[in-house]
């Protein structure tokens, strides 16, 4: 046998050993795919699984914004209800206040008086003296002192046709008398 000529049994080996490297090179290579496949399969399952756990959550949240915008609706008539009712109850408040205010000073006024007209009369008033007024004069003509109305203390006008009338001082004497009297009686009381 010569170098150059090769038997067919080698050539036949050689071609066997080629294609056995060529066969082992293809399986590595399916191997390789099959494990990218499998890493591309779970790769997969995981993204779905994210995916499906992202949209629960963004229909969780589109959810409570929803539930948020019906609170707020809530919220917001509540509190227009809320101020609605505070307007009043300062108004409620300013008109019991208005009231106590008034009745506080007519009380005062009222004590006062009586206290003032228990003083300044005796158990005896004389009646009153009858002034004669001259003719009505403008009130222009009066001095800026001097009221066209006469005090309460002051004797009453006397009438064109010459009587006084008396209706003043009797109302003055019988609240004077009635006064009294009131005092008594409640000084009897508290000391009773």
């Amino acid at each position: 046998m010569t170098g150059q000529s090769t038997t067919p049994l080698e050539r036949r080996r050689e071609t066997l050993r080629t294609r056995a490297a060529a066969a082992a090179a293809s399986q590595a290579k399916v191997t390789s795919l099959d494990e990218q496949l499998e890493t591309n399969s779970a790769a997969r399952r995981e993204h779905g699984a994210n995916l499906r756990a992202a949209l629960e959550t963004v229909s969780g949240l589109r959810k409570s914004i929803k539930d948020a915008d019906k609170q707020r609706g809530k919220l917001r008539t509540a509190r227009k209800n809320a101020r609605r009712a505070e307007t009043k109850a300062h108004q409620r408040a300013s008109t019991a206040e208005a009231k106590y205010d008034r009745a506080l000073l007519a009380d005062l006024v009222r004590r006062e008086k009586d206290r003032d007209l228990s003083k300044h009369t005796s158990t005896k008033t004389p009646a009153a003296p009858v002034i004669p007024t001259p003719p009505a004069a403008p009130a222009a003509a009066l001095p800026p002192a001097q009221s066209t109305a006469a005090p309460a203390d002051s004797p009453a006008p006397v009438a064109q046709n010459g009587s006084a009338p008396a209706t003043r001082a009797r109302a003055t004497r019988a609240r004077s008398n009635a006064s009294r009297s009131t005092g008594s009686a409640r000084a009897t009381a508290n000391n009773g």
